[in-house]
């Protein structure tokens, strides 16, 4: 991703897992984030280890800023997938608890919407942690 433009840097993790000549996961899946190179001197690549997860700080005037974009498991209908979504979010969480950020941004594919199951438990887990939403309500059009 850092060749789309010579003025921007990027980072991430491929959630394509070659092995043995078996591909496992959806071709070009995974997380990534693309900043300009100017701003490189502020932002410090966090390692998650998780290529669903890629997150960096930015130094800020506001004190360090923590930006995470996510690829959320998809809804298999089995308990699975969901202690899989919950492993993600809790990942994230711990990501940021453990740093010395003031703020967090979380973008990304929540592999959700209104209505589903996984809409409701992610406003429950967001309200949980103090974390605003946008849109702020259940009330998506």
């Amino acid at each position: 991703m850092s060749c789309i433009h010579d003025d921007f840097v990027a980072t991430g993790l491929s959630a394509v897992h070659v092995s043995k000549d078996i591909l496992v996961g959806r071709p070009y899946g995974g997380a990534a984030i693309l900043f300009r190179k100017k701003f490189a001197s502020v932002v410090k690549l966090l390692n998650t280890s998780d290529p669903c997860i890629c997150a960096i700080t930015v130094s800020t005037n506001l004190g360090p800023l923590m930006t995470v974009c996510v690829y959320m498991p998809s809804n298999t209908g089995d308990i699975d997938s969901f202690e899989c979504f919950m492993d993600t979010f809790s990942q994230i969480i711990a990501l940021y608890n453990e740093s010395d950020t003031v703020n967090l941004v979380i973008t990304g594919d929540f592999n959700c919407q209104a209505g589903s199951k996984w809409f409701d438990t992610l406003y429950q887990l967001t309200d949980d942690n103090e974390l605003m939403r946008f849109p702020p309500s259940h009330n998506v059009t």
